[in-house]
């Protein structure tokens, strides 16, 4: 698991909403969960002249789905604080209300990290 990603486990851990690496789509983990966050990483590949990828960038999107409402909002708030405090640079977006999910989902857009080395295929976050 990259460095980043225990941090990022380790602040989501620590702010007690289900969580998971990519979305809950069909997934009935989140059913009659009041709040869960989808981490979405979308890695892209760089490299030498020759061909050879030497780094990976990532940019990871937090989507935070809840039930609206005061209490929401202030766990939004507590979620940034809690990013911010684990070194974590981001921008929230506003709220906006999924009907499909029956939620309201805030996105928080993280500053993206780059590994060097390591874009050979393998799954890093394990």
């Amino acid at each position: 698991m990259r460095p980043d990603c225990k941090a990022l486990a380790a602040a989501l851990d620590g702010f007690g909403a289900l969580w998971r690496w990519g979305d809950f789509y069909g997934n009935p983990a989140c059913d009659g969960a009041a709040e869960y966050i989808a981490v979405l990483d979308e890695p892209s590949f760089d490299g030498s002249d020759d061909g050879e990828l030497t780094c990976c960038r990532h940019s990871v999107a937090l989507e935070l789905y809840d039930n609206g409402g005061r209490a929401a909002e202030a766990r939004r708030r507590e979620l940034s604080r809690l990013l911010v405090a684990s070194g974590f640079k981001h921008k929230r977006a506003g709220s906006v209300h999924i009907p499909s999910e029956r939620k309201h989902m805030t996105a928080y857009y993280l500053n993206g990290w780059i590994e060097e080395g390591e874009a050979d295929g393998r799954d890093h976050r394990d």
